[in-house]
């Protein structure tokens, strides 16, 4: 039997992590210079405007990471990627837990 945990995610029980977010180049260097924030959970970029960053910052639950808290966190734990292709940008991390 199977059970969903997140739409649209593909879950196995081992102990392997991957993720990959895609986005333009425009909003990846937004991010950079810190207009954007990456949502850990839901693995997108969320701009500082947006209803759940400010609801965030009320409650700062450490869900939403700066360019540079992300891939402190992703070069110390995992292995971490970067693409840039025609526009647009490839990135995130693998390895095991």
């Amino acid at each position: 039997m199977k059970e969903v945990i997140r739409r649209g995610a593909f879950e196995t029980n081992s102990s392997s992590t991957h993720t990959l977010t895609i986005c333009s180049e425009e909003i990846y260097d937004k991010w950079k210079d810190g207009e954007y924030f990456y949502d850990y959970y839901d693995e997108d970029l969320v701009h500082r405007n947006d209803c759940k960053f400010l609801e965030w910052e009320r409650e700062n639950d450490g869900k939403y990471l700066t360019y540079d808290e992300f891939w402190e966190m992703a070069n110390r734990d995992f292995t971490s990627y970067e693409n840039r292709k025609n526009g647009a940008v490839s990135f995130g991390y693998y390895g095991y837990c």
